[in-house]
Order: structure tokens, then C-alpha cells, then sequence
């Protein structure tokens, strides 16, 4: 599996737009887990652990995975990410914490905005609504390695400066990171 983590950024990239996650003015943040299941047991686990978060999207989850041979093939799963209060991030970040007791993670990426900011900016207070937002696709495999794609939402293009490579530790990336490994 080592480097092929690359493959599974590449693919999610070039999907985002024909997915309709990516639209010239906004994102709709989502969570791409490439998985398979150990067993079809933990398939119907991972199932009821949907259901007691959301009835109609296991049911929606489990008509997907049907079309797979689980324990064989690598599996993208989709899940919206999308946070207003502290309480609901930290809820989602326990959500995707307690899906590595049902699934194999590979390599997840996440779309989400990401604002950068001069080193020496203390405190943005009220001017953070200021921030340029760019749309990043940020991924990790299950060995540590992360990279990230970083787009314009003009036209779309790779943002080159702020795309590629990250050390795990790196404070760019710190906070995109899911405790799901």
C-alpha cells in the first residue's frame, strides 16, 4: 500500500468537481475513507453504527456497498463534513474515531477550505472573515504519509506554492488530520 496513497488523492481530485463538491464559489466539505471490510460482520457492525447516527444514510450506505466484494476490493466511502460549533466538530472528530473499530482504513482525504496566513499575524479577531479561502484536498495513508492539493476556485488550477508533501507534524496540516488510524 505504501505510495499508492498518491493515487487515491489523484483520483478524488479529479473527481470533485463531476461529484459536485467543488463549484466556482463554494465547496461542500466531505471525508473520502478508502476501506474494505475484515469481514462481511463488520460490514453489518459498521451499518448499525450508522444507523443510530443516521437511519436513512446507512440504508443508503448499505445498497452501496452491495456492489462490492468487501473484503477484497478498496472501497470509497463519502461522508459529509460539515461543522458549525465547536461541539458538533469535536462530535464529528469522535464519529471518525470510532469508525476504525468497523473499518480498514487505507487512506483518507478530506475537501475542505484552508486560509493561509503570515507567521507573524497574532490574532485575527474580526478580521478572519478577511481571510482568503482556497478549496485543499488533504491526504493521509495509514503510514503517516500526507499531501495535500491546494486549487484556486477561479479556475480551479493547483495552487503550486502551497500543494505537495507534508511532514505529519507540520502545522499546516495539524488540524486536518483525523484521529482514524
Amino acid at each position: 500500500m505504501e505510495n499508492d496513497y498518491r493515487k487515491f488523492h489523484e483520483s478524488f481530485l479529479k473527481s470533485i468537481k463531476d461529484e459536485g463538491f467543488l463549484h466556482e464559489d463554494h465547496i461542500h466539505p466531505v471525508v473520502l475513507i478508502w476501506t474494505n471490510f475484515e469481514s462481511n460482520e463488520n460490514k453489518e457492525k459498521f451499518l448499525e453504527f450508522l444507523k443510530k447516527q443516521d437511519e436513512e444514510f446507512s440504508a443508503e450506505m448499505e445498497k452501496y456497498l452491495n456492489g462490492f466484494k468487501l473484503e477484497e476490493e478498496i472501497i470509497p466511502i463519502y461522508f459529509p463534513f460539515h461543522a458549525e460549533t465547536d461541539e458538533e466538530y469535536e462530535g464529528l472528530f469522535q464519529f471518525f474515531s470510532e469508525l476504525k473499530q468497523y473499518l480498514k482504513v487505507h487512506v483518507y482525504s478530506i475537501l475542505s477550505e484552508i486560509a493561509f496566513t503570515d507567521d507573524d499575524l497574532e490574532d485575527l479577531g474580526e478580521n478572519e472573515d478577511s481571510l482568503d479561502y482556497y478549496p485543499s484536498i488533504f491526504s493521509e495513508s495509514e503510514s503517516g504519509e500526507c499531501f495535500m492539493s491546494v486549487l484556486n476556485y477561479k479556475d480551479f488550477s493547483i495552487n503550486e506554492e502551497y500543494s505537495g508533501d507534508y511532514d505529519i507534524n507540520n502545522d499546516t496540516v495539524k488540524s486536518l488530520r483525523l484521529p482514524i488510524f
